[in-house]
């Protein structure tokens, strides 16, 4: 007669499921490229490389995997890219609400969008006032969104406006908007380069952020948003901007890199990884205390 050590099954403590960190959606640089060409450009990579597609599904299946329910195309000018349509069809494959950020006019980039608009959740058309305009020698006017939205055919898009030395023009082309597409709108004061800021002094830009405050809140509610934007250049400018990273999306740059912050290179996993390494990755991301700057206010409102 054999005897066998047995150990009841239901003593046996159950294996613990890897706790996987929790990612809500993804901003996706597609392109390292970009011809607006904005003086001001808040991108985080600049370079020569673009994204390409098994890169960016491998990004949306790993992202998905730790629960993310969106991405946002962005860019360089993500209409741009030359698989921008399937950039957007791959990411409604894959079940997730995609919205684009563009600064798209009648041409090329208005045709791509429009052959998927049915398909976004979201379109963020940007623009910028005249003072703006100036600044970074931009052709992105308030008034010519207003062909982007007639071609878009649904309201699921805004008006995004960096806001610098506001006109009266500039209110009348918002509303103007505002009456004929009833669009939200999203507003960004301008954040100017170190070589910018070398002409101006930090009190004479706040002055010029009190001012465009005073300007928009005679014709339209301004959010807390916005005013808080304002507070944290102003703080940064007075080297007061100290809180930590609280971002519970992703970025992906062009180059296949997954950060918390799309400014934080220090933090990054590369998406090529094994899914186990992109998760770990991600959780120490996660974990690391990551200081906000002005620019990751204005990116991100973390």
């Amino acid at each position: 007669m054999s005897i066998h050590s047995v150990t009841d099954t239901q003593d046996r403590p159950a294996p613990h499921a890897p706790v996987l960190p929790k990612v809500d959606g993804l901003l996706v640089a597609v392109d390292e490229r970009c011809d607006v060409g904005c003086k001001f450009c808040l991108r985080a990579d600049v370079g020569r490389t673009a994204l390409d597609l098994p890169t960016y599904a491998r990004a949306l299946s790993r992202c998905k995997e730790l629960g993310a329910t969106s991405v946002c195309l962005t860019g360089g000018e993500p209409t741009d890219h030359p698989d921008f349509v399937d950039l957007v069809k791959v990411a409604v494959q894959f079940g997730l609400a995609c919205s684009v950020v563009t600064a798209a006019r009648p041409g090329s980039r208005l045709r791509a969008l429009s052959a998927v608009a049915g398909l976004l959740s979201h379109v963020t058309v940007s623009a910028d006032t005249r003072g703006a305009q100036r600044v970074g020698a931009t052709e992105r006017t308030i008034g010519g969104a207003g062909e982007v939205f007639e071609a878009l055919g649904h309201r699921r898009a805004s008006l995004h406006v960096t806001v610098w030395q506001v006109e009266e023009a500039d209110l009348a082309d918002m509303g103007t908007i505002d009456d004929r597409f009833g669009a939200e709108f999203e507003l960004s004061p301008l954040l100017m380069t170190e070589h910018q800021l070398n002409k101006a002094t930090p009190e004479a830009v706040r002055r010029q952020y009190e001012d465009d405050i005073r300007a928009l809140t005679t014709r339209f509610g301004l959010s807390d948003r916005f005013t808080s934007a304002v507070a944290d250049l102003d703080a940064s400018l007075a080297g007061r901007l100290e809180r930590g990273c609280t971002s519970d999306r992703v970025y992906l740059s062009p180059r296949g890199m997954l950060r918390r912050c799309p400014y934080d290179k220090a933090h990054e996993v590369d998406v090529r990884l094994p899914r186990e390494e992109v998760a770990a990755g991600v959780t120490a991301m996660h974990e690391a205390h990551v200081p906000v700057g002005s620019r990751c206010a204005l990116v991100c409102g973390a």
